[in-house]
């Protein structure tokens, strides 16, 4: 016999750590502070709010890696073309399928928003550091040269390849501490959505 999906209320009462994106900031703080009580200290678990936000970012050494493009596979059925490594595809494909097929005899599970079994596709996946650093060097190139070059001042000290790069390095250290500029930056960054915008 299938069990029922746990409702908001069931999960408070259990003390069983939720999040959604309509909570309260006070709900989100009480939220993360029972996942730190409840889970933080568990064995065989991941910490990716706290201690381990680099966690496959890096390796043990500290050093950025970044995985071949060649073990991405694509989500099926998502809105759009997503991509994760194969092992993470295939795993959740494998969840979707044992969670439906649990699922499929409870009436109430049709009715529901997002675990229905046709709602459960992929929202996000894989991002490409690669694209993220052309994009975050584009838009470094252009502010610097449209913007921070604009000053008459600065645009005259600007005489040879040298002096260009002077600047350019003078450029960066107003806003570097916004955004990453090299790839290992990007990499490493706590959220994979570099802050182009803080460039512009």
């Amino acid at each position: 016999m299938a069990r029922k999906p746990k409702t908001l209320g069931q999960l408070k009462k259990e003390r069983i750590p939720h999040g959604t994106n309509s909570l309260s900031s006070g709900d989100i703080f009480k939220q993360r502070k029972l996942y730190k009580t409840t889970y933080g200290n568990r064995r065989n678990t991941v910490d990716f709010w706290y201690k381990d936000t680099l966690y496959g970012r890096i390796d043990k050494d500290g050093n950025a890696v970044y995985p071949l493009e060649a073990y991405l596979k694509q989500f099926r059925g998502s809105d759009c073309s997503l991509y994760a490594l194969s092992f993470v595809v295939d795993a959740y494909r494998d969840f979707v399928r044992a969670f439906v097929s649990q699922n499929k005899g409870n009436p109430t599970f049709v009715d529901e928003k997002y675990l229905f079994p046709h709602g459960m596709v992929a929202k996000k996946g894989w991002i490409s550091a690669n694209q993220l650093y052309h994009r975050v060097t584009e838009l470094a190139y252009k502010r610097f040269t449209k913007t921070f070059l604009s000053d008459r001042e600065k645009s005259k000290r600007v005489t040879s390849f040298d002096t260009f790069i002077k600047l350019f390095i003078d450029f960066l250290n107003e806003r570097g501490t916004l955004v990453p500029f090299t790839r290992t930056g990007i990499i490493m960054q706590e959220q994979q959505r570099p802050l182009v915008f803080a460039l512009m």
